[in-house]
């Protein structure tokens, strides 16, 4: 996440710095990523803040994710319809061959 969104810790970068217990931020925080590169100076670091970074993503694709929820739904209540038409067939034969 860090890398794509190019953001580091939710509202910076010493977000981090209480889990480590140190300076340091993971290595996915860094501008080149490379091994340890997260012990460096920290102007190698992302500084831009996750949350934001990420409601901003979310306000863009708002209307994308929308039309993707309402299609899931579609499909589960399609579902649910054709499943419970073949339930009642199904039940019709039973009682017409009993």
């Amino acid at each position: 996440m860090h890398t794509g969104f190019r953001c580091c810790g939710v509202t910076n970068h010493t977000d981090w710095f209480e889990v480590y217990n140190a300076t340091r931020v993971p290595d996915s925080c860094c501008l080149e990523y490379s091994d340890n590169c997260g012990l460096d100076n920290p102007g190698t670091w992302w500084t831009a803040p996750c949350y934001e970074r990420v409601k901003d993503w979310l306000n863009e694709n708002l209307v994308a994710l929308w039309i993707f929820a309402l299609c899931t739904a579609l499909t589960q209540i399609l579902g649910l319809v054709f499943s419970m038409t073949m339930f009642c067939q199904a039940v019709k034969v039973e009682t017409f061959y009993a």
